[in-house]
C-alpha cells in the first residue's frame, strides 16, 4: 500500500505509529500537493492513501501554533482543488482522488 502523509508539517504521531510499525510512507507538504498531483504523469507519484492531521480552526492560541498546524479549512481548500483534478490524475483504482470521507454529497 502507497500512503502520503501531508500537512503544514510531518504530523510526527502518525508518522512515528506508521514507522514502528514499519510501514512505509511519504511526506508531502501540503502547499505542494497539488502540485505534485498535477505532475504525478511525469513523476510517476501514486497513492492508495493521502492522509492529513486537521485540527479546528479555533484550535491556534498564537500565531507560532498557527504556523505548526493543519487547520480543517487549509486541508478542505486542498481537498477541493485535489478534487477538480483531470481524470488522468486519479487514484490507483482508477476513482478520482478525493473520493471517501472527503466525498461532498451535497
Amino acid at each position: 500500500m502507497k500512503i502520503i502523509l501531508t500537512g503544514i508539517r510531518e504530523p510526527s504521531i502518525l508518522a512515528d505509529c506508521l514507522r514502528e510499525r514499519h510501514i512505509a510512507f511519504e511526506f508531502i507538504p501540503l502547499e505542494h500537493l497539488v502540485g505534485s498531483a498535477k505532475e504525478s504523469s511525469l513523476s510517476g507519484l501514486s497513492a492508495d492513501v493521502i492522509a492529513c492531521v486537521v485540527h479546528p480552526d479555533s484550535t491556534p492560541k498564537s500565531i507560532t501554533e498557527y504556523q505548526r498546524l493543519t487547520l480543517a479549512s487549509v486541508a478542505a481548500k486542498v481537498v477541493k482543488e485535489l478534487r477538480s483534478l483531470q481524470n488522468f490524475q486519479a487514484m490507483k483504482d482508477g476513482s478520482q482522488v478525493g473520493g471517501g470521507s472527503f466525498r461532498d454529497d451535497s
